[in-house]
């Protein structure tokens, strides 16, 4: 799951600013109601979050190759991509911002450090 939140993360660029910084929930709700609520079980929810890290290594892959690079550097292999600058959720716990690019904020840099051997993303 983490390596998920690190690609999704890296890979989520260009989009818009959600409604709320994901993880959030509704004010009040506890993690027993929030999960009495969504009805899913177990294995579906881990089954399609491994669909999903599968599917992300993909799009990873893509924009290394069309929008970057990749290096092998001892037991890893580097991948690099260079994208037009975007905005990101800031500050602390509950109290998130939204914040847009400076016009002297050009660039957003993805580096994405792979095991050589499995080919896992390192976190």
């Amino acid at each position: 799951m983490v390596a998920a939140g690190l690609i999704f993360g890296a890979l989520g660029c260009g989009q818009e600013p959600p409604a709320e910084p994901s993880g959030s929930r509704a004010a009040g709700a506890t993690p027993e109601a929030t999960a009495e609520t969504t009805g899913e079980a177990a294995d579906t929810a881990s089954s399609s979050a491994f669909s999903d890290v599968v599917a992300s290594y993909s799009v990873a892959q893509e924009e290394i190759e069309e929008a970057g690079g990749e290096k092998e550097v001892g037991l890893y292999r580097v991948g690099f991509v260079v994208e037009s600058a975007e905005g990101w959720w800031e500050g602390e716990g509950t109290n998130l911002q939204w914040r847009d690019p400076a016009a002297s904020e050009t660039n957003h840099l993805e580096i994405l450090p792979f095991d050589k051997e499995s080919g896992l993303l390192v976190p």
